[in-house]
C-alpha cells in the first residue's frame, strides 16, 4: 500500500516537472510554412502567394520542431476542394524541413490553400496562394 502511495506521488512529480519545464509539449510544432517554386538544398525556391497558371509545379514547404518521430499532412484544396492529400514523415528535431508538391495545370486558376495537420489531424499552419492567368 505505502509501495503504490509513493509510486503516485512519484508519478505526479515528474509530470509536474515535464509540464513546467516545457518538455511536455505538443508532438510538433510548425515553424515555417510557404509555397514555392522549387526546393534547393532543402531550402525554399521563389517563394511567393501569387502565381502564373503556367507555373507547372508548386511546392509546400514546412519547417518543423519536434521531440519525437511523428508525421504530418499537407492537404491541398482549390476554391474550396480538396485536390491531394500527402503524408509526410518528421524526425526527432529542432529543425527538419520536408515539402510536397503539386503539379499545376492552366486550368487550376483561383484560390489555394494548403492545410498542415498534425498526427491527429489538428490543424497546425496553413499557406494560402493564388495562382492567375
Amino acid at each position: 500500500m505505502k509501495g503504490n502511495i509513493l509510486g503516485i506521488l512519484l508519478v505526479s512529480v515528474c509530470v509536474a516537472v515535464l509540464a513546467t519545464t516545457g518538455f511536455a509539449q505538443a508532438p510538433v510544432e510548425i515553424t515555417e510554412t510557404v509555397i514555392c517554386t522549387g526546393i534547393q538544398d532543402r531550402e525554399p525556391v521563389e517563394p511567393g502567394e501569387t502565381f502564373s497558371n503556367d507555373i507547372g509545379k508548386l511546392f509546400c514547404f514546412t519547417r518543423t520542431s519536434a521531440v519525437a518521430k511523428t508525421t504530418i499532412q499537407h492537404v491541398w484544396y482549390l476554391e474550396g476542394e480538396k485536390r491531394a492529400e500527402v503524408t509526410l514523415n518528421i524526425g526527432a528535431s529542432p529543425s527538419w524541413r520536408t515539402s510536397s508538391s503539386k503539379i499545376i495545370r492552366p486550368i487550376d486558376t483561383g484560390i489555394w490553400r494548403v492545410n498542415v495537420l498534425g498526427p491527429d489531424g489538428e490543424l497546425l499552419d496553413t499557406a494560402t496562394f493564388e495562382i492567375q492567368e
